[in-house]
């Protein structure tokens, strides 16, 4: 999520502690956007984990951002507790698709054998050396096509448009800019493929000087509009939806504008 993801209160926890007779503690998380739950029960009792993890799941969700939860291998002892959250983060960087919900239990060893899908290699061959914008148009809605269609991770997402931005870096072309420094962050901005699409299809245009100068003063002119907008509600706790709903626009994109002008 790209949201701040807060524990559910101490009263929800006091309640499924007395429904499912177990104990539950709130971890610190690595990341703001995640919590992280340890049940403690006793050796010699049963324990419908299951329960307590789509309970916690429910209280969390609000459909509105994917939300996924990954449900680690146990341990007897509190020193393996490093070394099972680790699994669970490698776990869920394999497992984790773009824009899905789930719940899944940590299974069986990691594939780390990740490489740029064949079909992305493809698509990417078919961009030649004269690039113009409808091909690029054309190349993302079949990358975007291929990635929704096979449901792939966000992992192997992040592997395959690596692999477009240094096919565009390599080609023999006049560039305008640099590209994306941070997929990631462009990935965690996107909910949906086709806000995806259009972010990267934005940028990409950038770096070849295909914004046009109407496009480029509709950009100026948004980035006036947030810095007045800062100015006036600078002791307003900022976050990403605000700039969503005022604008309707990704947060990525619009500081990516909002630097370029500042």
């Amino acid at each position: 999520m790209n949201s701040p993801l807060q524990p559910v209160s101490r009263e929800q926890i006091q309640k499924l502690e007395a429904t499912f007779q177990a104990s539950i503690i709130v971890l610190a998380g690595r990341h703001y956007n995640e919590c992280i739950y340890a049940v403690i029960t006793p050796n010699s009792s049963d324990v419908d984990l299951d329960g307590i993890a789509k309970n916690i799941y429910s209280l969390h969700n609000n459909n509105e951002e994917p939300l996924n939860m990954v449900i680690s291998n146990t341990c007897t002892d509190g020193r393996e507790l490093y070394s099972i959250r680790q699994e669970a983060y490698l776990y869920a960087l394999f497992h984790i698709r773009f824009g899905c919900s789930r719940i899944f239990h940590i299974q069986s060893e990691t594939d780390t054998n990740i490489a740029p899908s064949p079909e992305i290699k493809q698509i990417c061959s078919n961009l030649g050396e004269y690039i113009k914008r409808q091909k690029i148009s054309d190349c993302l809605r079949s990358m975007t096509g291929f990635w929704n269609k096979n449901e792939v991770t966000q992992f192997q997402l992040i592997t395959d448009l690596h692999y477009f931005f240094n096919t565009l870096e390599q080609l023999p072309i006049q560039s305008h800019g640099q590209l994306i420094s941070n997929i990631d962050e462009i990935i965690g901005s996107c909910q949906t493929y086709s806000d995806l699409e259009k972010t990267i299809l934005d940028e990409v245009n950038q770096y070849l000087g295909y914004a046009d100068d109407f496009a480029r003063r509709n950009q100026q002119t948004l980035a006036k509009q947030v810095k007045e907008w800062l100015d006036e509600n600078f002791t307003t706790q900022i976050t990403y939806k605000i700039f969503q709903n005022l604008f309707n626009l990704n947060e990525k994109y619009i500081s990516t504008l909002f630097k370029a002008e500042y």
